[in-house]
């Protein structure tokens, strides 16, 4: 986009180019909106934020900017998924999109009014007054003298320059941090993946082995095998499919892992050899034929190539070309480098005669081809990389070290504002104002006898000075600093200032002979080259620690095998960065390579090797994601926008959880009349009141907006699946304020609650916040709305009102809400997830699986609603429908005894002609929702139930003497109602059904073995039991859930003799 300052990183694949465009210097055809580069635009106090995520509101949009001034406007613009459907049916809907995306393209912001009027020619600059203009009177003709004159007046000029050199600074000396270039990338950096997916390791690394390039392997290698036949070589080898190129590909990568010393080895079958793996894979002949007969490219277009020896057209790396090419293709397709990258020599050991090994002196290995290689320093991922051919006449004239760098680089792939770190052999002053105008940083060591080095003496550093001591110049945009530490270290950086009074802790020699620590000044460029420059050193040690390379005769052996741990290195990065994406373990190296050596070999994982992965097949780049959402926020004054922007460069902003771009926009202003963003200054204007302390405006033009704002808000719960407490309702709401007053009431069949905050910003905060929000996962709406009350007068302190300002209020005439509260302590299932950093979720619930709350936090819940707030007000339905019973073993008398654990059974019908279903009404509605929680999907009597909301009021009794099967039973007299006591204990003892039992009223005398006995007689099978210690309760634990339910249903109230009814509930314990 456009700016000069991006922060923050997001996955997705928006594209950017490297050019921007002011509206106001466009030509009629555009072809001068490139001129201006995206470092010009200056500050602004609108601000550009991108890659924003799908759901997000303008509230939160807001809320970045609320800590650094007043935002003054507001613009949301939706992402290509979101605009999809908002476009069904509209004939112009696809030219608005690609409007939006040519806007993009060119640089510009996507403002409603993209579209300005450019000029129809530029006009041209006047020439310089000492320039003949074209068409002007002939001026007289120079003579000879005067030319001899000019000449040594130049000359005499030049001397005078070279007297006054260029003085170096030292320490004391401020530098100015030169213009930095925004980061933007191409595509979103990290892997271009989709995040959430949980990718094998086969799947990884057949990104960049795919089909194609397997099916090129095998064409080639048997094209090579049919000419070694014609030439009369004797081979049992007849033909390589992409099978058992994946098997072969597997036993090469465990070579890396064993590392035999000969590799025949690993099928001798002795006891000191003894390696079951690779014979199960393929035998060792075929192996070492695959191995001899590897081609990568056609053995009769070599012939061809061979023949150009000693002429232009000849490749030397013919014989690699198609792999290569393939493997570089995938190493750009499905990586995005981040902002900091390393440009390095890499060597593939070759101790045979080539024309083009090189020895390296400074590398481990020293003899072999040299590479030239682009890597991420922050994971040394390769991205691209070169092979060295010898010496050869540059393209460009400036060097080896020039084209080498350059060659890497693909800005069209990568876009622009990277820093690249290079070592002295690269960096040079032409090579550095050529990357910085590309829009590219640079940062290396530099030899002082480089063209462009400083020549200058003046306050240079001296040879004995100490260590920590610098001098710096600053040439333009170049800056050279040395710096003395053990030895004398020259940099030169686009990037840094001189010092910025950082240190680094050095051992040094005391005065006294002793040795000590000492912090000693260091320049900016030595930390930072140290920290990225071994991108390409840390791609290097990952290669090197399970290395595939082994002794070939053919040198282009080397290279596939060299092309294999890249792709296994790269595939393990991007398997790293999507787990830290995930919250994930990665796999290690070692692990990540044994599961793929496996999986290729068909042994474990993903082993469907005749089809590849949905994104590895390709060969092309993946598609593009759709846009993500954005916005231009204004803010009230520029200093405020500089303010956010500087803030936002060192803590990455986040929008539900989601880091997010921040840059300056070219606009001054927003400009947004269009009715499309009326709902965002809607909220514009009701944040801005609260910001003031005033009312919102409630213009109808633009959106029915909230009355204005009160301390009082108005709360109905739509969807109440589980009961909802004052307790719940504080929970909530205090995280925006102090609450004060809470009355609960239920009207039109729904529950109801004024809540009173102590101050009407708390209340409008409260609202924005969490109206349309769910209390527990995909249920129990808020709907939000300002009360007409401006005070609530409470006047008890109970279930259903509560003063927290008078806690000396009574309860009220029967009513037991003076006991302790806390019974709902911090449900697992309700709002939680609330960001104060202004990221809230979609859904406010921390659900434990299938969008529900925790079994435990939900029977807490409905215990306190059930045995206090009781809601019995409410007409909702009590009638339950339970279908697909065992209608053999199911009575009405067991269906009270399961359900009553739940709520007061009423009456039970099962259905004449369908006796598999029954109907259970309950007390209420709050009752038989707790019931249909917990029993649907239970298991019973061998049939899993299945418990819906009946559309029934009641249920209805038969006329007397028409039930002569006794289908229908009124339980609404019996004595065995857990709940009709209020403030009975069973209000807080009530747990989902569990294989542990609590069992109360024992009878003295009665021991364990009675009871094991009693209950095994039951059907089940008892695993467990343990006695409290007054031996009047006991724990029982079945073999299952299912055997619990059908003891609990049978032996509930059983008659133990001397008035003793034994009593059954299902626990939350376990023995």
């Amino acid at each position: 986009m456009d700016g000069d300052v991006a922060v923050g990183v997001k996955r997705g694949s928006d594209e950017l180019n490297m050019y921007s465009s002011s509206p106001n210097s466009m030509t009629a055809n555009g072809s001068d909106s490139k001129k201006q580069r995206l470092d010009e635009s200056p500050p602004s106090r609108v601000l550009h934020i991108r890659k924003l995520p799908n759901e997000v509101s303008e509230t939160e949009v807001i809320a970045l900017g609320l800590p650094f001034g007043k935002v003054t406007n507001i613009l949301m613009l939706k992402g290509k998924n979101q605009g999809d459907e908002d476009n069904d049916g509209d004939p112009d809907s696809e030219n608005i999109d690609s409007e939006e995306e040519d806007a993009f393209a060119d640089r510009k912001d996507p403002l409603l009014n993209i579209d300005h009027e450019a000029p129809e020619y530029l006009s041209p600059a006047p020439p310089p007054p000492d320039i003949q203009a074209p068409g002007a009177s002939a001026q007289p003709t120079i003579t000879k003298a005067a030319a001899a004159r000019a000449r040594r007046a130049a000359t005499a000029k030049q001397k005078s320059a070279d007297i006054s050199e260029p003085r170096w600074m030292n320490r004391e000396n401020e530098d100015e941090l030169p213009r930095q270039f925004p980061f933007c990338p191409r595509r979103t950096p990290g892997p271009q993946l989709d995040p959430q997916k949980d990718y094998s390791p086969k799947e990884l690394f057949q990104l960049f082995f795919t089909r194609k390039v397997l099916n090129t392997l095998c064409a080639n290698t048997n094209k090579n095998i049919r000419r070694k036949r014609i030439e009369g070589l004797k081979t049992a080898l007849v033909e390589v499919n992409p099978e058992i190129m994946l098997k072969f590909i597997s036993l090469v990568i465990y070579l890396g892992l064993v590392k035999p010393s000969a590799m025949r080895d690993l099928w001798r079958k002795d006891r000191l050899h003894c390696h079951p793996f690779p014979a199960s894979v393929m035998p060792g002949w075929k192996f070492e034929a695959i191995m001899s007969f590897l081609h990568m490219s056609d053995p009769e277009e070599d012939s061809t190539n061979d023949q150009l020896k000693g002429t232009p057209d000849y490749d030397a790396l013919f014989r690699i070309k198609p792999l290569q090419d393939q493997i570089l293709e995938a190493c750009k397709a499905y990586y995005h480098p981040f902002q900091q990258m390393a440009i390095d020599e890499r060597m593939v050991a070759m101790k045979g005669h080539h024309s083009m090994k090189q020895y390296m002196k400074d590398k481990p290995t020293k003899w072999g081809f040299k590479l030239f290689v682009l890597a991420d320093s922050r994971n040394g991922y390769t991205w691209n990389f070169s092979v060295y051919q010898g010496k050869a006449i540059a393209a460009s004239g400036n060097g080896l070290s020039f084209d080498s760098v350059v060659n890497l680089i693909h800005v069209p792939l990568l876009g622009t504002g990277y820093h690249i770190y290079v070592d002295n052999f690269y960096t040079s002053a032409t090579l550095f104002r050529h990357l910085y105008s590309m829009n590219y940083a640079a940062c290396g060591t530099v030899r002082e006898a480089r063209f462009g080095y400083p020549r200058s003496k003046v306050n240079s550093l001296p040879e004995n000075a100490e260590r920590g001591d610098m001098r710096w110049i600053r040439d333009d945009r170049l800056l050279f600093v040395k710096w003395k530490d053990m030895r004398d270290i020259s940099m030169c950086s686009t990037i840094h200032k001189a010092h910025s009074g950082q240190t680094v802790q050095r051992r040094v020699r005391n005065r006294d002979g002793s040795w000590g620590r000492r912090a000693v000044p260091v320049p900016d460029a030595v930390l930072d080259y140290n920290c990225y420059m071994g991108g390409v050193d840390l791609s290097d040690a990952l290669i090197k620690y399970y290395t595939v390379t082994q002794k070939t005769m053919r040198w282009y052996r080397k290279f596939f095998l060299h092309f294999v741990d890249i792709a296994i290195v790269n595939s393990f990065t991007i398997q790293k960065e999507l787990a830290k994406v995930r919250n994930k373990t990665p796999l290690s190296q070692k692990s990540f390579r044994e599961k793929l050596c496996l999986e290729l070999a068909g042994c474990g994982g993903n082993t469907h090797s005749d089809a590849d992965p949905q994104s590895a097949c390709s060969q092309t780049p993946p598609e593009p994601r759709p846009k993500t959402p954005e916005a231009f926020l204004e803010l009230g004054t520029e200093e405020a926008a500089i303010t956010m922007v500087n803030y936002y460069t060192a803590v990455t902003p986040q929008v539900r959880n989601t880091p997010v771009f921040i840059q300056y926009s070219n606009h001054k202003e927003l400009k947004t009349d269009s009715a499309l963003n009326q709902r965002a200054q809607a909220v514009l204007q009701a944040v801005s009141a609260v910001q003031d302390g005033s009312s919102p405006s409630s213009d109808p033009g633009v959106l029915d907006l909230a009355p204005p704002p009160s301390p009082v808000l108005r709360i109905i719960i739509d969807n109440m699946f589980y009961p909802v407490t004052l307790d719940v309702l504080q929970q909530i709401f205090s995280k925006f304020g102090t609450v004060m007053k809470i009355i609960t009431f239920t009207k039109n069949n729904q529950f109801q609650a004024l809540l009173q905050f102590s101050d009407p910003v708390n209340a409008q905060q409260a609202k924005l916040s969490l109206d349309g929000q769910n209390i527990y996962n995909s249920c129990c709406t808020l709907r939000i709305d300002f009360s007409k009350l401006v005070n609530l007068n409470v006047k008890y302190n109970n279930d259903k009102s509560r003063d927290y300002t008078r806690p000396d209020l009574p309860a009220g005439d029967g009513d037991s809400s003076n006991k302790d509260h806390s019974l709902l302590g911090t449900p697992s299932g309700a709002l939680a997830s609330y960001s104060s950093g202004g990221g809230y979720s979609s859904s406010l619930s921390l659900s434990q699986g299938g969008g529900a709350i925790s079994p435990l936090s939900a029977a807490a819940a409905a215990a306190a609603a059930a045995g206090r707030v009781a809601l019995s007000g409410s007409s909702a339905s009590g009638v339950l429908l339970a279908s697909n019973l065992n209608d053999e073993m199911v009575t009405p008398q067991s269906l009270f005894t399961l359900f009553g654990v739940y709520g007061d059974v009423q009456r039970v019908k099962i259905l004449y002609n369908k006796k598999d279903c029954a109907l259970i009404q309950l007390s209420d509605g709050n009752q038989a929702q707790l019931a249909m929680s917990h029993l649907n999907g239970q298991k019973v009597f061998g049939k899993v139930m299945r418990v819906t909301l009946s559309k029934h009021q009641t249920v209805a009794l038969p006329r007397e003497g028409l039930d002569d099967q006794l289908l229908t039973k009124d339980f609404s007299g019996s004595p065995l109602h857990r709940f009709k006591k209020p403030g009975s204990k069973n209000f807080q003892n009530i747990y989902p059904p569990s294989a542990t039992l609590h069992l109360s009223n024992i009878r003295d005398g009665v021991g364990e073995d009675d009871l094991r006995l009693l209950f095994s007689n039951s059907g089940g099978v008892v695993k467990a039991f343990k006695f409290f210690q007054d031996r009047k309760m006991s724990l029982i634990q079945m073999s299952s859930v299912e055997e619990a339910i059908q003891a609990l249903m049978e032996l509930h109230n059983y008659d133990m003799g001397g008035n003793h009814h034994l009593k059954v509930s299902f626990s939350k314990s376990t023995i």
